[in-house]
């Protein structure tokens, strides 16, 4: 059997009756033209009678709409962790009302948009833990002309980059400062990605800041890089632990995964909590293997509403509204079971 042949503009133009470009213009309700009703009428009755859909990139090239938005997460190692999943659940839910689509990628240690800003197949963009440093000619010249993007979870040095988050160094300075209000003075941090990643140097600078501000000095070898991982934070900490054992008195991990690695090893050790060592730690997601384990003391982060204002940001931009470059949210306190009562 015959493969049907596609049906083309020009098909329905002579349908039609017109030329090929106004029926073009007429289905990409392109602006600012003068076309009268009925041949409006005869050209989208044509177009319904040959079954035509316009091309999609083609349709996104003529008008720059195309109803997609890119987002791109740059976690390649887990991706879609419990942190990244509920912000991206309201951002999908919130962007699905306007009716429009999302396309997903993912990026490696340099940012990408993958070629969807300049293929105009993207109106506007997420981008998840962007790294500090933008190389790709593609994004450079995004973010120099202003093009819409929302960014979270990191942000890169730009002038145009528009933030939304928690103020992650207040978060890790008052992540730290829980610490020492209740005795702790060796306070080792588990650290993210803090040489690539915007809220990992945050939260270490915040933790250097309360260190600062309680008189106490702060070493170096007290920091364990962990870049946010799991499996990472068991083995760099298990190596520490090793081979310096117990020379500290508390531990404020930069993500819940990191401290609940380190908790681990601990409790295998049979180390008591808040007894030898007070904990703290940022995020609200506690992966399924540690649900049994001692609730740790911790800032929350209110990823819901992070991923719907990042989706209505991005929706004002698109639209050509101003807004703000940078967006912080409050962050809560849960009071666990790792850290002494104040003065106890």
């Amino acid at each position: 059997m015959a493969k049907r042949k596609a049906v083309t503009r020009r098909d329905v133009a002579e349908l039609a009756g017109v030329a090929p470009p106004t029926v073009s213009i007429i289905l990409n309700n392109t602006p600012g033209t003068r076309i009268t009703d009925s041949t409006r009428e005869r050209v989208i009755a044509a177009a319904q009678k040959l079954g035509y859909r316009p091309n999609p990139a083609a349709r996104a090239l003529a008008t720059g709409k195309s109803g997609n938005l890119g987002v791109t997460l740059h976690f390649e190692q887990q991706p879609f962790s419990g942190f990244t999943t509920k912000i991206l659940d309201s951002f999908w839910e919130t962007t699905r009302q306007r009716n429009y689509r999302c396309i997903l990628g993912l990026g490696k240690a340099e940012a990408s948009l993958d070629g969807l800003y300049s293929s105009k197949l993207a109106e506007g963009f997420l981008i998840y833990a962007c790294p500090n440093e933008v190389q790709s000619e593609e994004f450079l010249d995004a973010l120099d002309q202003d093009f819409p993007i929302i960014f979270v979870g990191a942000k890169p040095d730009h002038p145009n980059a528009c933030y939304i988050d928690i103020d992650n160094f207040e978060a890790g300075k008052q992540a730290t400062e829980r610490l020492i209000r209740s005795g702790a003075k060796r306070i080792l941090h588990i650290a993210g990605p803090i040489d690539i990643n915007s809220s990992a140097q945050d939260r270490f600078e915040g933790y250097q800041a309360a260190l600062n501000d309680a008189g106490i000095a702060f070493d170096q070898d007290l920091v364990i890089r962990a870049d946010y991982q799991v499996q990472m934070a068991k083995e760099e900490f298990q190596q520490y632990y090793s081979d310096k054992g117990l020379c500290f008195d508390g531990i404020f991990a930069a993500n819940h995964g990191m401290c609940l690695a380190a908790m681990e090893i601990l409790l295998a050790d049979e180390v008591s909590f808040p007894g030898q060592v007070q904990m703290t730690s940022i995020d609200k997601h506690k992966p399924e293997p540690y649900l049994e384990y001692p609730n740790i003391t911790r800032v929350t982060m209110p990823l819901k509403t992070i991923g719907r204002e990042a989706a209505n940001l991005l929706l004002d931009k698109i639209d050509g509204k101003r807004i703000p470059l940078r967006s912080y949210y409050d962050f809560n306190w849960i009071e666990g079971e790792t850290t002494k009562k104040v003065g106890g």
